[in-house]
């Protein structure tokens, strides 16, 4: 996974000496002796499992925060239930043309973009699953429900 804070250049020459170490069968982070198919030994592997677990933590957090926190459909404010909806109902072609990824990479390139927010909404996984799968959310019927019912009193 991709931090935002390592450059290019940093990324390339790291990769050639993590290369000479692994050659030489030394832990890339380290220099202690590792498994033979691996790129790090056991402690390493599970600092670096930490820190990119972090770092794809705060990008979720930031995205969340720049587009208000909440579902715009029903409000809901647990993080672990919110994500990002295609508005326009494109997430599958912009996919393919724009290769943006999922997760982390798909935060960091909205950060990159300034959090458009024409194309994206924040939604709750079920909002997203009604809206994806049956064309509208249970919410906005019963909001329409409500709203019929309060003009045929009036």
């Amino acid at each position: 996974m991709i931090c935002p804070h390592s450059t290019k250049a940093s990324t390339i020459r790291s990769l050639r000496y993590q290369r000479k170490l692994k050659a030489s069968g030394l832990c890339t982070q380290c220099r202690t002796p590792r498994e033979k198919y691996a790129w790090l030994c056991n402690v390493c592997h599970e600092k670096s499992t930490y820190r990119i677990r972090r770092c794809n933590s705060n990008a979720k957090t930031n995205v969340i925060a720049a587009y208000g926190g909440a579902c715009v459909c029903c409000g809901e404010t647990e993080r672990d239930f919110l994500t990002i909806d295609h508005a326009l109902g494109n997430g599958a072609q912009e996919r393919r043309l724009l290769n943006n990824g999922t997760g982390a990479r798909f935060y960091q390139s909205l950060r990159r973009r300034g959090y458009p927010k024409e194309y994206y909404r924040l939604l709750c996984m079920n909002c997203n699953f009604a809206i994806g799968h049956f064309g509208a959310c249970p919410h906005n019927r019963l909001n329409s429900t409500v709203k019929e019912l309060q003009l045929e009193k009036k």
